[in-house]
């Protein structure tokens, strides 16, 4: 192994030693600090360490009940707090659409009401033929931001 490495011109490290026959990887160290300091650093060319906020999706069902649209939303609030764009999605299934055709809608203004002036809409509700699935996007309110 230690012939090999050095031809290869990469170092052995032990995994386990103790372990009959012992366990080792070739790994080239130098590439393997450079890798790691790539990543903290956050500069990676094009691979999304680059600055860009990241997007979290949060997902709610059409009848979500007070206190747990609120929990949600909260969690929504925090995150546009900090400057992160959220995207909201919202399913229904066939019983809520039953007695509200319109209830991915109506769960969607229930989640505008409590998230308020914390944002503004991206862009238009995105919504399936069906009215039983809908997104859109969240910005932070600039204005608002703490």
């Amino acid at each position: 192994a230690m012939d090999t490495s050095s031809k290869l011109g990469v170092d052995l490290v032990g995994i386990n030693i103790k372990q009959d026959p012992p366990v080792i990887k070739a790994i080239d160290v130098k590439k393997l600090i450079y890798d790691k300091n790539k990543k903290s650093s956050g500069s990676g060319g094009g691979s999304g360490g680059s600055g860009m906020k990241q997007t979290k999706t949060y997902k709610f069902k059409a009848g979500i009940q007070e206190n747990d649209l609120n929990r949600k939303a909260e969690n929504v609030i925090k995150y546009l707090s900090k400057g992160h764009p959220c995207q909201i999605t919202i399913t229904s299934n066939n019983f809520n659409l039953k007695s509200d055709s319109d209830a991915v809608i109506t769960t969607l203004n229930r989640v505008r009401e409590v998230v308020g002036d914390y944002a503004v809409e991206g862009h238009k509700v995105r919504k399936n033929v069906k009215g039983s699935f809908a997104t859109i996007v969240f910005q932070p309110n600039n204005k608002k931001r703490k």
